[in-house]
C-alpha cells in the first residue's frame, strides 16, 4: 500500500485495526520525509505504527530515504515513540530473521 493511500486518505486506528486482522504483514510505499506530510498524514502514520507494534504485525517501509531521515522531525510531539517502535520493530525482524537461518 502507498504512503499517500494509507495515510493522506481520512482513515482511523479502527480501519487498521480491522486491516490487520487480514493483513499480518504489511508493506508501506513511497513513504515521503514525514516532516513534508501534511499533519494529519503525519498522525496517521504514527497511529500505523502504533497499531502494528502493539498487534507484533511485520511491517516494511519502501522510502527513498534511511529511516533515520524519512522519519525526521515534524511537528507531532509522539515521533519520537514512534521513532523508538520503528527501531524495535526492526530489531525483531532482525532476529527472527536470524533465528530462522
Amino acid at each position: 500500500m502507498r504512503f499517500a493511500d494509507l495515510c493522506e486518505a481520512p482513515t482511523a486506528t479502527m480501519d487498521y485495526l480491522a486491516l490487520i486482522k487480514a493483513y499480518p504483514r504489511w508493506v508501506i510505499e513511497q513513504v515521503p520525509r514525514i516532516s513534508t506530510a501534511s499533519a494529519a498524514a503525519q498522525q496517521r502514520f504514527l497511529n500505523v505504527v502504533d497499531v502494528l507494534y502493539d498487534n507484533r504485525c511485520e511491517l516494511y517501509l519502501n522510502s527513498p530515504w534511511p529511516l533515520e531521515v524519512a522519519v525526521d522531525h515534524c511537528e507531532i510531539a509522539d515521533i519520537v515513540r514512534t521513532r523508538s517502535r520503528l527501531s524495535q520493530l526492526r530489531q525483531i525482524a532482525e532476529a527472527e530473521s536470524v533465528a530462522i537461518s
